[in-house]
């Protein structure tokens, strides 16, 4: 892994956005041996797995957890039974699901998919994703009494909430007009009092006529909303630039910087934000040959670029903090004729390594209270590294199957949710929890 204190060539142009959304999975699907010398003999916990099955296929998309220890998934569930797919499970501590909430389609409207959902201090429920007629931010109680829905142009992929219960909605826009692959989209960010009024609409983009497209938004300490995703998706030369945006709580662009890496596209794995402020992006590139790269830049909370780290142990698919402030990293190196190279990393947020640890696959990686890391990707395989990056154990639990989130809840266990087939080749949502 490279630490560069100079950023690289920043480049107008930047990745296919058809590419976007399978890149990242592709990645996780890779497999390596780990260092036997970073192994411990722990051996693995029994894990327990939660198994939901809507008779169609089922989908599960980002989860979160109450201070009580329920969990909620957002999911796309397709059944004859129900019409309408946009649903979030709500399952109680011990697993037991308490109810699908589903959200009340209108008049001609049918299926649909929530993608990422948040909680506020109530719990009411904030989920975003699509139906038939587009775009859609829902909320719901605890209960899963429906308490509002709004239209969002296009697709929201993302969201956050402040301390006030005002909730910020990201995803994609329909900017007008055709990159000749599709229609071209652009940023676009919404602010949502509680109770579902719009507050404010703000647009981004990058390069007129191309794409750019929305991966996550979170909030800094001081509420401000930062946003990560491309701009200037070129399907021509496959090129784009991975950009972090941060506004203010009224709406208005604080910074905006791009990230580009000379004749490649770029895939966002994730974002962090750490107690200062400062920002953490990490992608990959995604060239049509070649080998890809894992990359990770920190823009202090000014916007300045203070470091970037590229090659085996860069991270690319995940980032985190831990709770000393370190910052965990997880990706892969992938190369035709050569070895891929998986790892999860820790780093000082100097940008000093503090170990890299070669691990069986790569995906989500979260850490515990007391700094162990959870690295959870395909196959449902789950590794579990202690704060010095020794190898505690790693297991797949669900082979063949896909993981769309992972999370620690506040009594320190792990849950990991995702989908995979049943024996009548429909997907349906598994979520598996151990400590």
């Amino acid at each position: 892994m490279i630490c560069r204190k100079s950023p690289l060539v920043f480049n107008p142009s930047f990745t296919l956005a058809a590419l976007l959304a399978l890149a990242s999975a592709g990645i996780a699907q890779t497999r390596a041996v780990p260092d036997e010398s970073t192994v411990s003999t722990q051996s693995a916990p029994i894990p327990t797995t939660f198994h939901f099955s809507d008779g169609g296929d089922d989908i599960a998309g980002r989860m979160t957890v109450d201070a009580a220890g329920n969990f909620y998934i957002s999911a796309g569930l397709n059944s004859t039974a129900h019409v309408s797919g946009f649903a979030v499970l709500k399952y109680n501590f011990n697993g037991k699901l308490q109810r699908a909430i589903r959200y009340k389609l209108e008049p001609g409207e049918f299926q649909g998919s929530a993608q990422s959902l948040k909680l506020d201090k109530q719990d009411n429920i904030y989920a975003v994703g699509s139906t038939s007629f587009g775009g859609l931010v829902a909320s719901f109680t605890s209960a899963g009494v429906q308490r509002w829905a709004s239209r969002f142009d296009h697709e929201p992929t993302a969201l956050a909430i402040d301390p006030s219960g005002n909730i910020y909605v990201a995803g994609n826009g329909n900017a007008g007009g055709s990159d000749g692959v599709g229609p071209v989209l652009d940023w676009l960010i919404v602010k949502y009092s509680s109770s579902g009024k719009v507050l404010w609409e703000q647009r981004h983009t990058g390069t007129p006529g191309e794409d750019s497209r929305v991966r996550d938004i979170q909030l800094d300490p001081s509420g401000d909303p930062i946003v990560l995703g491309t701009t200037s998706n070129n399907p021509t030369i496959l090129t784009n630039n991975m950009t972090v945006a941060k506004f203010d709580p009224q709406g208005d662009l604080l910074w905006a910087k791009d990230f580009s890496v000379p004749h490649n596209s770029q895939v966002p794995g994730g974002l962090a934000i750490d107690r200062g402020g400062n920002v953490y992006a990490t992608s990959t590139t995604n060239p049509p040959e070649g080998i890809s790269t894992p990359f990770t830049v920190k823009y202090d909370s000014n916007g300045v670029l203070q470091f970037e780290l590229q090659g085996n142990g860069a991270g690319g698919s995940s980032v985190a903090i831990d709770p000393a402030g370190d910052i965990l990293l997880t990706g892969a190196t992938i190369g035709f004729g050569t070895p891929t190279f998986i790892a999860a990393t820790k780093m000082h947020p100097s940008g000093k390594t503090v170990w890299v640890t070669q691990i069986p696959a790569t995906g989500e990686i979260v850490s515990d209270s007391t700094g162990n890391a959870f690295v959870a990707g395909f196959g449902f395989t789950i590794t579990k590294l202690n704060p010095s990056g020794k190898i505690l154990f790693s297991s797949s639990v669900l082979p063949g199957d896909d993981v769309t989130d992972a999370i620690v809840d506040a009594f320190g266990n792990l849950l990991v949710t995702g989908f995979g087939q049943n024996p009548q080749f429909f997907d349906d949502i598994f979520t598996v929890r151990l400590k």
